[in-house]
């Protein structure tokens, strides 16, 4: 999960290296980047296990097949999807994002339940993680909010923030209403207002124990 900056960082220098032209006056290439590996997502995605969800152009497929596009993308990613139309790949990234960013909020919640009710906390968590419940993102996110280790940064609390906003203001425009979203950006608000916002975003619990 990769802030647009950073994917735009990763794709000049690139680009850059393999000394192609990927856009001119005629010709924009968007590349939205996201984590697409569980298990490499505890710790800082490497390139292998980044996905890069979408590129779009105005000749889209002078830019992708044979070259000089996909090489180039290759190099940043694992997978190389194109999304259609302009703004799709950013898009899917916060719907990516948003089904992340509510994930860990319930959790968090589900977390701050079992512990503020005496249950065993062991016990509940095996429950939850070899249940239904239990995504690979449920999984990670148990092992983290335990153990209460946020240093190691996949994805910054402030920044899972800035993307369940930027989803629940790009769902008005077709008239859909994220109300998990909303609730997620709440509790995540909340944790960042008790100062964890630069810490991984597994953090959100901190704000409801």
């Amino acid at each position: 999960m990769f802030d647009s900056a950073r994917a735009l960082h990763f794709f000049l220098l690139a680009a850059l290296a393999n000394r192609q032209r990927f856009f001119d006056l005629n010709q924009i290439l968007e590349a939205a980047l996201t984590s697409g590996s569980a298990r490499n997502s505890v710790s800082s995605p490497s390139a292998s296990s980044i996905r890069l969800l979408r590129i779009a152009s105005g000749r889209l497929p002078q830019l992708l097949s044979p070259a000089p596009g996909r090489p180039v993308l290759k190099l940043m990613g694992r997978d190389v999807l194109h999304m259609a139309a302009t703004g799709s790949g950013a898009l899917i990234k916060l719907i990516n994002n948003f089904v992340c960013g509510v994930q860990a909020a319930s959790f968090g919640e589900a977390l701050a339940l079992i512990e503020h009710s005496g249950l065993n906390r062991e016990q509940a968590l095996q429950v939850l993680n070899d249940g239904a419940p239990g995504s690979p993102l449920v999984k990670i996110m148990s092992q983290r909010m335990t153990s209460r280790n946020y240093d190691d940064v996949n994805f910054a609390l402030q920044l899972m923030l800035k993307d369940l906003n930027y989803a629940n203001k790009e769902a008005g425009a077709p008239g859909v209403r994220l109300n998990t979203g909303l609730a997620a950006a709440e509790v995540f608000d909340r944790a960042r207002e008790r100062g964890w916002g630069k810490k991984d975003f597994s953090s959100v619990v901190e704000g409801l124990r």
